[in-house]
């Protein structure tokens, strides 16, 4: 069947054409009462307009015309006839066996309820029997289920039963209605829209004959058609627009021979059914798919312009990931095989650092940052191993949660894909080695001193110890949520400035032993731990100021966001440093030792601390953390208020102290 505007009787009674197939890899049936509605309206008004331009013709009066008067006649009442156009629908031609059986790619809502139009709207112009005959015949439906075998048999019993004076409220109540069919999306969706189809219809003047000869559409062929710019035509009557990925295929294929087409249309298909199978909770696989594209097209258009500014690649960026239409400039069917080969790579289970939803269409911005550099490595390297593409990614997955990188992810985004395609282009490999391509003053908000560091050790491993032992350890120390991807706390223990140490002399025992240890201590931190950390100093965060009580709030260390300022900061980094410092030397410790630890240090504590420091009556007075649930407290400089909830709301809530 050639590919062309169709109206709904040409379609389904075309001599190729046995049957239309919604194809297992299909969503369900889903549209709502809305959807119908709006597509019934739509059509309504359509045959309205059309119902005014026929005036009332009956044999009597065409038999006063002469016959070429009346040729005339009835030409332009045709030309003039006003159509219903429900927009564009895709499918392709079944092979052997199947050849007369057309597998619908896109447009089942649409063609489904049209399906329904024509059965209901057939029951009550009493032309039941041109149903069965052109649309039913040998109770084969024109229109047919494969979504699962289910939806099929009941299609087939539901319109059988309605063909014979069945009422569709009694639907469930028949011997051939099973329970399993209750939880079928599809068999529900049609029992709704075909009660929703009847009460619409019994209010309106719209016949048989409109629906069938009235209402078109276009079709395309996947495997055939010539199809370009026109389509982005709107799919429909309502303003639903052509998916981008629908356009860039339309677009690619055009030009094509036959076979060419034929094949690129099915590999096409293929790439679609793995968005399909990893949409998640959308309802198809258009989202994941045209954000697949936009990659490319970014990735192409960072690399063919490289002396962007930043604002210009800031722009580029968001611009393409807001906009919902996609250029081909840098998308063809080779590029689209690459990268596919790609993300398939990257989605064996044994590849780490990506969200389990990211083929359903990324949502933030900050995941192009490992994402695009990912897609580059892969594609580049096919057959790289595992460790090596754990390993590249490692290092991006870091950046990520970079607090700059949080606040300016379009531009972190450019920037990984030029330093990548630098680092490719020199044809390395292994991550480490990317500190190769370092230039003064450039990417340095990504190589930073701490990851250079890191790599420095991974090339060449202080004696006695090996790259896959130290990877790992710092890994584990990066996944510690407090440290945010950085080993940098751990360092500065040590006394390292990894800016000048030699990577020689670098003790990864030591390391290790205080990576234990503040991983022990840190994992879920309790007031034990707080009163010990007094005893060296005030760490304390400033919180904030209550109004209610005239004071500054602080905070002593309560969820995991402030323990990373906490060891971050210049101010609090030492009193943290200073604990680790009492732990350098032990082996390692249980839970009851850590406690017996921490108990002695703050027993031992230099009482000679001035008599109205506030820090006293918290570190020897356990009660006082303890009264503070979200662990805050109004200091003052006679007085102290310990904070219950997060939030001062009345008198019961807080407790004031003398200092």
């Amino acid at each position: 069947m050639n590919h062309g505007k169709y109206t709904i009787k040409d379609l389904l009674t075309n001599p190729s054409l046995e049957q239309i197939i919604i194809p297992e890899i299909q969503r369900d049936y889903v549209w709502s009462k809305e959807n119908v509605e709006g597509l019934l309206t739509s059509i309504e008004t359509d045959f309205k307009e059309q119902k005014k331009k026929v005036t009332e013709i009956n044999d009597d009066l065409l038999n006063l015309m002469s016959s070429e008067i009346k040729e005339v006649f009835l030409r332009t009442l045709s030309e003039n006839k006003v159509f219903s156009n429900i927009g564009f629908i895709y499918a392709y031609c079944g092979e052997g066996d199947v050849s007369s059986k057309y597998f619908l790619i896109d447009g089942q809502q649409r063609m489904t309820t049209m399906y329904l139009l024509l059965l209901s709207i057939s029951i009550k112009d009493i032309k039941q029997h041109i149903f069965r005959n052109t649309y039913f015949n040998h109770n084969i439906p024109k229109i047919d289920y494969k979504v699962r075998d289910a939806a099929h048999d009941f299609l087939i019993e539901f319109v059988d039963f309605m063909l014979n004076d069945g009422n569709v409220k009694h639907v469930k109540e028949q011997y051939w209605y099973y329970t399993l069919y209750e939880s079928d999306k599809t068999i529900q969706s049609i029992i709704t829209n075909y009660t929703v189809i009847q009460s619409f219809i019994d209010k309106s003047d719209m016949d048989f004959s409109f629906v069938e000869n009235n209402i078109e559409l276009y079709y395309f062929d996947t495997a055939k058609s010539e199809q370009g710019e026109e389509l982005y035509i709107y799919m429909n009557s309502r303003g639903e627009s052509v998916q981008p990925n629908e356009n860039i295929k339309a677009q690619l294929l055009e030009g094509l021979s036959d076979d060419d087409k034929h094949k690129k249309g099915k590999e096409w298909e293929f790439w679609q059914n793995l968005f399909w199978k990893n949409r998640g909770k959308n309802e198809n696989a258009d989202e994941g798919f045209d954000e697949f594209l936009r990659w490319i097209e970014i990735i192409g258009y960072i690399q063919n312009n490289p002396t962007l500014s930043q604002k210009e690649q800031i722009e580029f960026v968001r611009k393409t990931k807001a906009s919902s239409r996609i250029s081909k400039n840098f998308i063809t069917f080779d590029r689209v095989e690459l990268y596919f080969k790609a993300i398939e790579r990257l989605s064996d289970k044994d590849i780490k650092y990506f969200d389990e939803k990211w083929l359903s269409g990324v949502k933030d911005l900050i995941d192009y940052v490992i994402i695009l550099p990912a897609l580059l490595y892969v594609e580049k390297y096919p057959n790289a191993s595992t460790i090596e593409i754990n390993r590249f990614m490692r290092f991006f997955y870091n950046i990520i949660k970079s607090d700059d990188v949080a606040k300016n992810p379009t531009l972190y985004a450019s920037q990984v894909i030029l330093l990548t395609t630098e680092f490719l282009q020199t044809g390395l490999l292994d991550i480490s080695e990317i500190i190769q391509i370092k230039k003064e003053g450039k990417y340095n908000n990504i190589l930073t001193v701490e990851e250079i560091f890191k790599f420095k050790l991974y090339i060449k491993p202080p004696i006695g110890s090996i790259r896959e032992e130290i990877e790992s350890e710092f890994w584990t120390v990066e996944d510690f949520g407090i440290t945010n991807g950085k080993i940098q706390f751990i360092l500065d223990c040590m006394n390292i400035d990894a800016n000048t140490e030699i990577v020689e002399s670098f003790d990864f025992q030591q390391f290790c032993k205080y990576s234990l240890h503040f991983r022990k201590l840190f994992k879920q931190p309790n007031d034990l731990l707080r009163r010990a950390l007094l005893t060296f100093g005030e760490y304390i965060l400033w919180d904030g100021y209550s109004t209610n009580l005239e004071m500054h709030r602080y905070n002593f260390g309560f969820e995991e966001e402030h323990w990373r300022v906490i060891v971050s900061h210049e101010n609090t980094k030492p009193v943290i440093v200073s604990l680790m410092h009492k732990f350098r030397n032990k082996p390692t410790l249980n839970s009851e030792q850590y406690k017996e630890i921490l108990e002695k240090i703050i027993d031992k504590w230099n009482e000679t601390e001035p008599v109205h420091d506030w820090k006293v009556n918290f570190i020897k007075k356990p009660e006082y953390l303890s009264f503070c649930e979200a662990k805050r407290a109004c200091i003052g400089e006679k007085e102290v208020y310990l904070l219950q909830s997060i939030k001062v709301t009345n008198s019961s809530s807080y407790k004031k102290v003398r200092i």
